[in-house]
């Protein structure tokens, strides 16, 4: 059974668009960190991915990751909300995906302080929602979950580790917590699930870097 002590962030609402995703928050409205990510950031070779194989295949396997990883993260969420049927209702695929995933967060999370956190910062003008609050082995991690059908780099995934450095200074900036460490967990298929730990403040002139114009 996992512990929790859930803090108190500001409340804020999530609001999706065709155009992207979009926080409403007592500073004003603010686009999401991926929105943000997703415009700044240099995705050359995921576009020359999408030219090869073309628009209707790029949108099929686009619409396939996302629905599954939504599948996952839910089935993330409620075995950490401690639900004994938190796999009632799934795919056996997507069970089997979590699973791989499911003795590292037995072992290694501790309290946890956050599930599905809505988040912002006014100095970074964004806003998000962080997977997962908690202590990874006893320190205060913001924790994310990902799913790949390939093995990735930490080369590869740098937007990640933008992101949950910008979740770890959102987090900082509304609560008297400190999240110095960031966590990737890649559930990736027919592999054994890759961990990236990495601390945030390794990644802090990055987040302000993109996110401060």
């Amino acid at each position: 059974m996992f512990h929790h002590e859930y803090l108190t962030f500001p409340k804020i609402e999530r609001i999706d668009t065709p155009n992207g995703r979009y926080y409403r928050t007592p500073d004003g409205d603010f686009s999401s960190v991926t929105t943000i990510l997703n415009e700044r950031l240099d995705h050359s070779a995921l576009n020359a991915w999408k030219q090869r194989v073309g628009p209707e295949e790029a949108n099929r396997v686009s619409r396939q990751a996302s629905t599954r990883g939504t599948a996952v993260h839910h089935l993330a969420e409620q075995y950490l909300l401690n639900n004994k049927d938190y796999a009632k209702g799934s795919m056996p695929n997507n069970i089997y995906t979590f699973n791989s995933i499911r003795s590292i967060l037995d072992n290694n999370i501790g309290t946890i302080y956050g599930i599905e956190s809505l988040l912002y910062s006014r100095l970074l003008q964004a806003a998000g929602t962080a997977d997962l609050l908690a202590q990874y082995n006893g320190i205060n991690s913001i924790i994310d979950f990902k799913t790949s059908k390939r093995i990735k780099t930490a080369d590869q995934i740098e937007s990640y580790f933008i992101q949950t450095a910008a979740y770890s200074l959102m987090a900082a900036e509304h609560s008297n917590y400190n999240f110095p460490q960031i966590v990737i967990l890649m559930m990736v298929d027919n592999e054994d699930p890759l961990i990236f730990i990495k601390k945030a403040r390794d990644y802090f002139s990055r987040v302000k870097q993109v996110f401060i114009r």
